[in-house]
């Protein structure tokens, strides 16, 4: 990968809580919006807000199962601000409701052999 397409992914994974902009990472990535947009799928495949919004429903996914925190306070954490918000973006991306996966996600994990 190009080391400015490494530097903006970095970027993405330690402030994807961050309200971040096309201009912000391209910014991290020391290149033009345009260059920097371009150059981001053609190295990864996917547009940067793509790559964003996956890095954040991968850590709502996360949070929802290692903690006790609210879908609000999820989706604030990872940076999507209104629950509706992220309860569109994970449905879409996930297949059920963020409310509705860490018991899903609970009962389909064996349980540890004793």
């Amino acid at each position: 990968m190009n080391s400015a397409v490494d530097r903006a992914v970095r970027c993405i994974w330690q402030r994807y809580g961050d309200p971040l902009s096309l201009a912000d990472m391209a910014q991290s990535a020391m290149l033009s919006r345009f260059h920097f947009a371009r150059l981001f799928k053609e190295q990864t495949g996917v547009s940067p807000g793509r790559f964003l919004a996956a890095v954040r429903i991968y850590q709502a996914k996360r949070m929802l199962v290692i903690s006790s925190m609210s879908v609000a306070g999820v989706s604030s954490a990872v940076g999507y601000g209104q629950p509706r918000i992220i309860t569109s973006h994970f449905t879409d991306s996930v297949g059920i409701s963020p409310s509705r996966y860490p018991p899903c996600v609970q009962r389909t994990v064996p349980a540890p052999a004793a």
